[in-house]
């Protein structure tokens, strides 16, 4: 009798199959979606990942280069990038003010009159820079400029040392020693410091 009122009234049968039929589509649909967004995120965090290792790549064989240009270590150049792009500046701005820097302290040394009078507006001398590195002279020399208050004649005195770079280098300075280091150790504090050993690893 059930098999007789079962199939004798299929309707029902016929509805709930087609219901249970639609829903099981459904179900497989919205799964077979989530496979593709899933997938999708997948690519798009592959290629973030090998984007930002370009990006590490590039970076560090460029730091690695310029610390063999200008004998400042690759960590120090870290800091000074940190510091300049907070200033508007950039790590390119930096290399060329150093080379200027460098050679102002040489003609100086030799006695250079132009080059003497420029150190000397920032309280310093050749033979007081003697014997430092790069960027503890890029200090020394920001403390000077940071006792300078009049904003002109602080901006003669930088394009004097660090050249036409030394305009675009100058909100970087102007806060002294202090200052710069205190941004130095920002970016220390939050990781963006690459060692030697990372840009060596980089440009290989």
């Amino acid at each position: 009798r059930a098999f007789v009122e079962l199939f004798a009234d299929d309707t029902r049968l016929t509805r709930g199959l087609a219901a249970a039929a639609a829903k099981l589509k459904a179900w497989g649909a919205s799964i077979q979606a989530l496979g593709k967004q899933v997938f999708a995120s997948g690519l798009l965090i592959t290629g973030a990942l090998l984007g930002a290792s370009k990006i590490f790549a590039d970076v560090g064989s460029n730091l690695n280069d310029m610390a063999d240009r200008t004998g400042i270590s690759v960590e120090a150049l870290s800091g000074l990038q940190f510091a300049a792009e907070q200033a508007g500046a950039s790590i390119g701005d930096v290399e060329i003010g150093i080379k200027h820097m460098q050679r102002t302290l040489a003609e100086a040394a030799k006695g250079g009159a132009e080059a003497r009078t420029a150190l000397a507006r920032l309280g310093v001398t050749a033979s007081m820079l003697r014997g430092m590195t790069p960027d503890q002279q890029i200090a020394a020399l920001a403390q000077g400029l940071g006792r300078i208050s009049d904003p002109s004649k602080r901006a003669a005195a930088a394009l004097g040392i660090f050249g036409k770079s030394g305009t675009k280098l100058i909100h970087m300075l102007k806060g002294g020693a202090d200052g710069l280091q205190a941004v130095i150790d920002e970016a220390s504090e939050a990781g963006l410091i690459m060692s030697t050993e990372g840009a060596a690893a980089a440009r290989t």
